[in-house]
């Protein structure tokens, strides 16, 4: 569905005069983040159908960008949160948590770094990406990232009078040893 569709609404933007094209991906595609901090030229190795399809869609965005002089943006969005963000993802998982003040489970050793940003800010990057001159992969990621136990910290911290405690669940993480340390120097230029 990711690939048809990209190349379908590329091919309507092509035959309707519309020269500038964004599209969302996600910084998934690269896979286990080897190199850090992630550029956008990172090696993409994805680990799954879903985030391989996205690169697809990053791929067929590149072609016509160069077979149809298009200018086309492709934005490797990081873990996005704020309004509408599903409440079992970690971020309101921990605050649901916190609020009821029921512990918080953490897999693995709570090393997992993940960088969120604000959709706010996902918005505002669509919006200077529609206007650039220079097309391309872009990634687009908050300032810093933060350990699943600092996130957990962090949370607990912000809510006084909660009684949560932060608990090792015993239960392993597959990607404890992840790092998400993301460059953001080219879609800040």
């Amino acid at each position: 569905v990711n690939e048809v569709a990209t190349a379908l609404l590329l091919e309507w933007a092509l035959n309707n005069g519309v020269s500038t094209f964004v599209y969302a991906s996600g910084i998934t595609v690269i896979g286990k983040p080897d190199i850090l901090p992630v550029k956008e030229t990172h090696p993409t190795v994805p680990l799954n159908h879903y985030f391989l399809s996205k690169l697809f869609g990053e791929m067929i965005c590149e072609m016509y960008r160069k077979t149809n002089r298009m200018k086309v943006i492709s934005l490797r969005i990081t873990s996005p949160y704020g309004v509408g963000m599903a409440s079992k993802t970690v971020l309101p998982l921990f605050v649901s948590k916190a609020m009821s003040s029921e512990d918080i489970y953490l897999y693995g050793t709570g090393c997992r770094t993940q960088n969120f940003v604000h959709v706010d800010d996902i918005v505002q990057a669509m919006l200077l990406a529609s206007s650039t001159v220079n097309p391309g992969v872009y990634n687009v990621a908050g300032c810093q990232s933060i350990s699943m136990y600092d996130l957990a910290t962090l949370v607990l911290r912000l809510l006084p009078g909660c009684s949560s405690k932060i608990v090792f669940s015993k239960k392993p993480d597959p990607q404890d040893d992840y790092r998400w340390d993301v460059d953001i120097e080219r879609a800040r230029n």
